[in-house]
């Protein structure tokens, strides 16, 4: 069994992980951590990313976002992926393309002014 967890590399897609741990020790399931970079969003502008005081993320940084999650989740099978295009659509498209079970999306993701300027994934 697979469990594609989505990052977007905010403190609150970061509230799921305790429950995605829980799910796959008890399901003896892999985690598959995604991370997108739309080029059209914070991680691919670097004046967005100004507005939203979050600094412009580089595809190397978000592959070390992504190992510090997988490195956190000890004992638990993962995969990580660092992909960039519309995050939608890479999500959409790795669960099928990967066979998973399940998405876990986190609770909280873009607000505010981030919400406004790109809207929703979920």
């Amino acid at each position: 069994m697979k469990i594609l967890i989505p990052r977007n590399g905010s403190l609150q897609s970061e509230t799921v992980l305790p429950y995605v741990q829980c799910l796959a020790e008890f399901w003896k399931a892999e985690l598959v951590l995604l991370r997108v970079l739309d080029p059209m969003s914070a991680a691919g502008d670097p004046l967005a990313a100004r507005l939203l005081d979050r600094p412009h993320e580089t595809k190397e940084s978000a592959e070390r976002y992504l190992e510090e999650i997988a490195m956190s989740l000890e004992g638990i099978r993962t995969s990580r992926l660092c992909l960039t295009g519309s995050a939608a659509e890479e999500v959409c498209r790795q669960a099928s393309q990967l066979d998973c079970s399940l998405i876990v999306f986190s609770p909280h993701g873009h607000g505010g002014v981030e919400r406004w300027l790109f809207g929703s994934v979920a």
